[in-house]
């Protein structure tokens, strides 16, 4: 679980993936959790644990539509796939993320 944050501000919404890093010897299921109000929590039903050790961590960030747009897909991403790199803990932990404001431009999704 953590806080994930675009420029100093909370992530609206989006999901965040937890791949073990193979090339640095970690190797097992990846996680991952949807991001919600700025925080994302990879126990059920939102999200899937990681295992400790070395992972390149995967961020995708966006506004949803709004809720009058008659549930149709698609928002505004608010950055291109911020990647980083993470060697997790064995026990549970925090992870807060910020993502740098030159991570690129917000763009539509259909």
């Amino acid at each position: 679980m953590g806080k994930v944050t675009f420029d100093g501000q909370p992530v609206p919404a989006g999901i965040i993936y937890f791949n073990p890093d193979t090339a640095a010897g970690n190797d097992g299921p990846p996680g991952f959790a949807a991001i919600v109000d700025g925080a994302f929590d990879t126990r059920a039903p939102r999200g899937r644990g990681a295992i400790a050790g070395p992972h390149t961590i995967l961020v995708d960030g966006q506004v949803p539509p709004p809720k009058d747009a008659g549930g149709e897909a698609g928002g505004t991403v608010l950055f291109q796939r911020h990647e980083l790199k993470k060697d997790l803990p064995k026990t549970d932990s925090t992870l807060d993320i910020d993502v740098p404001a030159h991570a690129g431009k917000a763009r539509i999704v259909n």
